[in-house]
């Protein structure tokens, strides 16, 4: 069924890619005019504050834009004839940087090869020759006769021909032009349509999938205008200082393919450099037009977009990339513009429609595994950088004390629950819990003490009575070797306010643990259980202890536990438990809790709500 069902999906995205390849004579005016009215729409709906109707606002945003884009164009156009016809002038320039050049690479192994490979084509040229077969008998040449079809027919129609490219772009952009105006005119019409084809009974997540990717395309759209033009009108003044000839059209070609992510800005370079080669005489206009460009994305990419994006578009930078090559060999230069905010469509179909589930996690921008999954996969990977990483990755990000409940504990249950399933090897499950004694004892047991330690509000590390207030916890592990790694993490997060954690093995017998607790006497016990399995033995223990010292506070960590709560707390205190625990600092909130009466000099602290004391008759 599996195999089916990645088949059908296969099959239903090719069909799509086919129709969006097949159908983009329609569907890229379509496209162009949905994100048009995105950028037009703040401006209409301002002047619609200031008074017009929608027809007269809508008509005067788009005839602005259409003069705007045309004046644009036809001095772009002019600037360029120019251009051409001064081409000439800068033929010294050319000549002399290109014999500078030569001069350079006189000597180096890229000029020999290049040597040795011409001649070698000279040599195989004059070897042709001799046994060229079209000549005649005489050894000449025979002529070849040029027949040239001038007819009234090809005449009128050779311009039509060269402009036909041109007049098609300028039909598609006076069509998705025209969609634009309707599109903004009866902007409520055409979203209840949209809703009432998409709903389909669940109106609530059309609605909120439609003002998401509204929401992200309008901010999208209206923040890449504004950082576009600010970015071409920044080349276009510095092309100016620097002395470049047509400023101004570079300026706005930078603008127009800054469009294209993370790699426009620097196509846009490419001209601009061409013509500092060859119209100065200095190589140094060349670097101050690089270093013009290097330092203004650079302000962009890491100072003014992160400002003005602020939640972003959700996308992730390599899906981007890989999305806007796709969108560019399916539509061309217009699809490779209209990467992102198409991606973002896709990305918003894919959170909340069920069964495109996988494009939000395949192209958002929000993690796909929680940091207990990345830190286990790491380790498995015998990669102990990277999982070393992502534990000071989080502890940068969250607090210091919270990294075993959210990051430790988590990892633990997840390869327990792997290794009871035969998804994991005894040895994957023992490399794992070595290599995680060994990152909490080195990379974070001394920075969370220290940290513990200047939260502490008690005297008792102050003044040096430390010792005094040092009580002794006894910690049994239930049934498997975790569980003593996650009472020595108590154990860590509990020293700071002046308790011990003795942790006993999991091959002392529950009779020797009795004898011991007898033997000893310790302020409490700690019974650590982690799932799979385990709440057996923690209600043995349990009972046992509950018999042979009434008194005896029993704390019960059951770590991870998500199901059946209620039911587990009820059987452990039936079974003795003092309180039930699910996470190491829900813990040491206990222990402080329960101990406070005993040393008056520690500070209280609240347990979890659900977790309430009983008395040992319970």
């Amino acid at each position: 069924m599996r195999s089916l069902a990645l088949a059908g999906g296969l099959l239903s995205f090719t069909l799509i890619v086919a129709i969006l390849y097949t159908a983009k004579v329609v569907l890229l005016p379509l496209a162009l005019a949905t994100m048009l009215a995105f950028v037009l729409n703040p401006a209409v709906v301002l002047l619609q504050k200031w008074g017009f109707s929608r027809v007269p606002a809508v008509l005067s945003t788009v005839a602005f834009t259409a003069l705007l884009a045309g004046g644009l164009i036809w001095i772009v156009s002019l600037q360029l004839s120019n251009l051409v016809d001064e081409f000439p002038r800068y033929q010294d320039n050319i000549r002399s940087k290109i014999a500078f050049l030569r001069e350079a690479s006189k000597g180096s192994a890229l000029n020999r090869i290049r040597t040795k490979i011409q001649d070698l084509v000279q040599k195989q040229g004059g070897e042709g020759s001799k046994d060229g077969s079209e000549q005649g008998a005489g050894g000449e040449p025979i002529p070849t006769r040029i027949v040239s079809d001038d007819g009234l027919f090809t005449k009128v129609l050779g311009p039509l021909r060269v402009l036909s490219p041109a007049l098609e772009w300028l039909a598609r952009f006076v069509l998705a032009l025209m969609l634009a105006i309707f599109m903004l005119i009866r902007r409520e019409d055409v979203r209840n349509r949209i809703v009432s084809f998409a709903a389909k009974g669940s109106l609530t997540t059309t609605t909120k999938a439609l003002n998401d990717a509204g929401q992200r395309i309008s901010r999208y759209m209206v923040m890449q205008l504004i950082i576009n033009g600010g970015f071409g009108i920044v080349i276009g003044l510095g092309l100016f200082l620097i002395g470049v000839p047509y400023a101004l059209v570079w300026g706005l070609c930078a603008a127009v393919l800054r469009y294209i992510p993370y790699v426009g800005a620097w196509i846009a370079a490419i001209p601009p450099l061409a013509i500092s080669f060859v119209s100065s005489s200095r190589w140094t206009d060349m670097l101050l037009v690089f270093g013009l460009f290097l330092v203004l994305e650079l302000i962009l990419g890491n100072v003014i977009e992160p400002l003005l994006y602020g939640q972003g578009t959700g996308v992730s930078e390599v899906a981007l990339l890989v999305c806007a090559a796709f969108w560019a060999w399916l539509w061309g230069p217009v699809g490779l513009m209209l990467a992102t905010p198409l991606t973002v469509c896709v990305v918003v179909a894919g959170k909340y429609v069920p069964s495109l589930a996988f494009f939000d996690k395949l192209l958002g921008d929000q993690p796909t595994l929680k940091p207990h999954t990345v830190y286990l996969q790491r380790l498995l990977a015998r990669d102990l950088l990277e999982a070393a990483a992502v534990v000071r990755d989080y502890r940068n990000q969250n607090s210091a004390e919270s990294v075993y409940d959210a990051l430790f504990v988590p990892a633990l249950i997840l390869a327990r629950q792997d290794r009871a399933s035969g998804a994991m090897l005894a040895e994957d499950e023992e490399y794992v819990i070595r290599q995680t004694i060994a990152i909490v004892n080195d990379v974070t047991a001394s920075e969370i003490k220290s940290q513990l330690h200047r939260d502490s509000s008690g005297p008792q590390a102050a003044d040096g009575s430390r010792d005094a207030l040092c009580v002794q916890i006894v910690g049994f592990p239930a049934h498997h070797e975790v569980e003593e790694l996650t009472l020595h993490m108590l154990g860590q997060l509990v020293a700071p306010s002046g308790f011990h954690v003795e942790v006993c093995s999991t091959r002392t017998l529950p009779s020797e643990m009795i004898f011991k607790v007898k033997q000893e006497m310790p302020a409490l016990v700690f019974v650590a259980a982690i799932p799979p399995g385990g709440l057996p033995q923690a209600s043995y223990l349990c009972e046992r202890l509950r018999e042979s010292l009434p008194q005896l506070g029993i704390i019960v960590g059951y770590w991870g536990c998500e199901t059946n709560l209620d039911e587990i707390i009820v059987s452990l205190r039936s079974a003795g438990a003092t309180y039930v625990t699910t996470t190491l600092l829900g813990g040491r909130s206990h222990i402080l809790s329960m101990l406070a009466s005993r040393s008056p000099e520690l500070p209280a602290v609240e347990s979890d709500a659900f977790e309430k004391p009983v008395s040992s008759s319970e």
